[in-house]
């Protein structure tokens, strides 16, 4: 058994005390708790002519955290949780706390402003709190692992007192639940809002339930007490609906709305999920009914455009164009990927197959054995990311120039991964006639480097692939790093492979992703920022194999003046 903290650093504990008492807090220790090894102190605290107790219970790991302050008789609407009576001391982040701190040292500081914070009007009270919102739904105690997904940008009108929800569900059993809101309707069944469409095709398993509008926070955290609150404010959800009776457990689930900060002084709709639980009627009665067995808390999960785009809001624009991806190895896969969660149209193209042993560095893996790569990646992107529309050309890159034409006219980019220089050339002088812009993009035998280049489709102005090529035998440009040995014939296999690890390769796959989504954001006001170069090298090793930090090196190169296609 570990031991307690104040014996494995003697002298803090009365450090502790004695700062109590040098502030004037008068405090009692719990002693049946302190004999277990677990320190709690009851304190009071006399502000403005106010008395307050507060418990303190100091953490097994301190001083690394900061002790839990709760305060059972206060009332306070902020910082304060409704239901245990936490009080927020300091920010969740735990760089707020620092070890040679002590209770009486935080209690001193925030406690008055926590107070002062609750008496103000809340536009007065920015310089004592964080700038972020309190929304009371996190306080509930809700289902481990489960949640129901709401879009926050539905408005619903706030007339309406409640209604039907049509729900999507992926996963249910008695501790667990994975679903969504897909309609949010009147009692009539007329639609409010919906879920985006791209999501809602996910959810083969439909039912319905019921949603209800409070006019506030509901302050009870057990869910068969809370059940007995809503139904006396509305008896329509009273009696349950089955809504789901496809297996055990069934389900009634009812969503609740109430007013609650979205942001700091903003209110906005919040969203609470009560689910009763059921089963199958005994078949002794006469008139058998499903039983109910239990409700609990669901948590909502929001999901929707502005959610996704609120982290990542450089990329908006990225999302309106499509990339054409050829080429789907250990460079071009994982690249496709990062487009993929941006929400990025992609169009896949390349006929090999997922193997076994390239999976080693490719990023899907067993289940995908036999696919062709570029179909693996579709449905891998469409189960992870299902707003991200993706087509797949499951064939060799200049095998037919109407289909190749064809590919590069639909894509706004064309990612060039195949490090074949044969294709390369033909793909950039197709690219090039099409007006398209194309980001070539490859490692170099080990994966000890890379190179990414970007061919714009003006040739009178713009470097292409042949330039590049004049550059690098001239050496007027670094050539990156390889292993000479590394290129193998692996058993049964027609072609050579190379050796090379992942954790290498996706570096450069990463740089190839920062160009394309800085020439498909090129011009627009805060958008991902414009990149000054036109081809980079990447060194990830030594000239004889030493692990290096990544070194970059970048050129704005123009036309080579012994380039044909000039």
């Amino acid at each position: 058994m570990a031991l307690p903290w104040w014996k494995k650093y003697p002298g803090r504990l009365s450090a502790e005390l004695r700062a109590l008492r040098a502030a004037g807090f008068r405090y009692q220790v719990d002693q049946e708790t302190f004999r277990k090894g677990r320190l709690i102190v009851t304190v009071w605290l006399h502000h403005e002519g106010m008395d307050y107790c507060v418990l303190a219970e100091y953490p097994d790991n301190y001083p690394y955290f900061e002790p839990s302050v709760r305060a059972p008789d206060l009332q306070f609407r902020f910082h304060l949780n409704p239901f245990y009576k936490n009080l927020c001391l300091l920010g969740r982040k735990t760089e707020n706390w620092w070890t040679q701190w002590t209770l009486a040292h935080i209690l001193q500081e925030r406690f008055p402003k926590i107070v002062e914070a609750n008496t103000k009007p809340r536009a007065l009270t920015k310089d004592l709190e964080f700038d972020q919102a309190e929304p009371l739904s996190i306080f509930y105690t809700t289902q481990p692992h489960s949640l129901m997904l709401v879009d926050p940008d539905w408005e619903i009108p706030s007339n309406l007192e409640g209604g039907l929800l049509r729900i999507g569900l992926t996963y249910v059993s008695s501790t667990r639940i994975s679903a969504a809101v897909l309609q949010v309707s009147t009692w009539d069944n007329q639609t409010i809002c919906s879920l985006s469409e791209a999501i809602a095709r996910k959810f083969d398993t439909q039912f319905w339930g019921r949603w209800i509008r409070v006019p506030e926070f509901i302050p009870e955290n057990d869910p068969s007490k809370f059940d007995q609150v809503i139904c006396a404010k509305n008896a329509q959800i009273a009696r349950p609906r089955w809504g789901y009776q496809k297996s055990e457990p069934f389900l009634d689930v009812i969503g609740i709305v109430f007013p609650e900060e979205i942001r700091r002084c903003e209110l906005g709709d919040g969203w609470i999920f009560l689910r009763r639980d059921g089963k199958a009627p005994s078949k002794r009665k006469a008139m058998p009914k499903p039983e109910r067995i239990g409700c609990s808390f669901v948590r909502a999960q929001r999901c929707g455009d502005s959610e996704l785009y609120s982290r990542t809001p450089e990329t908006v624009f990225a999302s309106t164009k499509k990339v054409a991806v050829i080429g789907l190895g250990c460079i071009g896969a994982p690249l496709a990927l990062e487009l993929a969660k941006l929400a990025v149209p992609l169009l896949l193209v390349d006929r090999d197959e997922v193997e076994f042993g390239p999976s080693v560095r490719w990023p899907l893996g067993f289940a995908y054995l036999g696919w062709a790569k570029s179909e693996a990646l579709r449905d891998f992107i469409v189960k992870q990311w299902p707003y991200c529309n993706v087509q797949v050309y499951a064939r060799k890159f200049g095998e037919d120039l109407t289909m190749d034409q064809r590919i590069i006219q639909e894509a706004d980019l064309i990612v060039d991964a195949t490090a074949e220089l044969g294709v390369q050339r033909y793909l950039g002088d197709i690219a090039a006639g099409s007006g398209k812009p194309v980001v070539m993009i490859s490692t170099t035998l080990g994966g000890w480097g890379g190179r990414v280049a970007c061919f714009l489709p003006d040739r009178k102005t713009n470097l292409c692939r042949t330039c590049l090529l004049n550059y690098e035998d001239e050496k007027l440009i670094t050539i990156p790093p390889e292993k000479k040995q590394a290129a193998f014939q692996p058993v049964g296999c027609g072609d050579i492979s190379f050796q090379a690890v992942g954790t290498d390769t996706s570096e450069i796959s990463l740089t190839g992703a920062r160009l394309v989504l800085s020439i498909l954001c090129s011009g627009k006001p805060g958008a991902y920022p414009p990149v000054p170069w036109n081809v980079a090298t990447i060194s990830l090793r030594s000239a004889e194999g030493t692990l290096i930090g990544p070194k970059f090196e970048t050129w704005q190169l123009p036309l080579h003046p012994r380039c044909p296609n000039h």
